[in-house]
């Protein structure tokens, strides 16, 4: 398909015709290709013409075009026009974009701009959603994993972010974790002790709520688990306390 052609002539057709109603500016030569403001490097298109012309000069031009082309589908700046672009549009700028930055190395000063850019501002529940379905079925590389988990080492949750994350989760089927993933959290929690505030807080998170094990029978592999990892563990008080007293009753009784 000849993209050029038809760039062309789309812009032919409104240097000629302006359109009526909702109209945008736009650089008929892009100012990344070093296009200016001047009135002949200028033409009025509606919404959907704009989004259609910046697609159509990513495809001919490719590089930081698709850059435009990703802004415009994901931006709540254009979430009030009467169109909306698929989430395979987005997918796609998106993975043009990730081909083109690919070796690139971002410095820290750029990120830093680009983080207090992007501070306080939600994104829209489409934007959401194309993002979601752009990563559908895809997983973190090993590399990719161990940086996010060195970046959230010693990030402070605040008690609103908690609800958030809560609230989102709620009504969410889990999957049955794998062993690997279990194994993990074991090593995860091994020595950590909980202060006397978390204790309380998860007791009374618990009151009134019925055991998720009420009515479950162990199986015997369960059992043997469960004794073997107790071990050679000392008791504490509490648990100490507790077996004295079920001892007493079964001697009551």
């Amino acid at each position: 398909m000849n993209y050029q052609r038809i760039y062309d002539q789309l812009i032919s057709k409104r240097q000629a015709d302006t359109p009526e109603g909702y109209t945008e500016n736009h650089h008929i030569v892009p100012r990344s290709m070093g296009g200016g403001d001047e009135d002949e490097n200028m033409v009025r298109l509606t919404a959907r013409e704009h989004f259609m012309a910046h697609l159509l000069l990513a495809k001919i031009h490719g590089g930081k075009q698709w850059l435009s082309v990703q802004y415009m589908a994901g931006s709540n700046r254009f979430m009030d026009r009467n169109f909306s672009i698929a989430a395979r549009t987005y997918e796609m700028a998106r993975r043009e974009i990730s081909e083109m930055m690919q070796g690139h190395v971002v410095s820290e000063e750029t990120r830093s701009k680009i983080s207090d850019a992007l501070k306080g501002k939600p994104l829209c529940a489409e934007t959401r959603e194309k993002m979601s379905a752009s990563r559908t079925g895809k997983s973190h590389a090993d590399e990719t994993k161990a940086k996010l988990s060195t970046m959230s080492k010693g990030r402070i949750i605040t008690a609103a972010q908690r609800v958030k994350i809560s609230e989102a989760q709620k009504g969410k089927p889990r999957g049955a974790m794998s062993e690997e993933t279990k194994n993990k959290l074991s090593i995860a929690h091994l020595g950590k002790k909980l202060s006397a505030e978390h204790r309380a807080k998860l007791s009374d998170a618990k009151k009134g709520k019925p055991s998720v094990r009420a009515g479950q029978t162990l199986s015997d592999e369960s059992k043997a688990k469960i004794s073997q990892a107790k071990k050679g563990k000392p008791w504490s008080e509490a648990r100490r306390a507790a077996h004295e007293k079920r001892k007493e009753a079964q001697l009551a009784a």
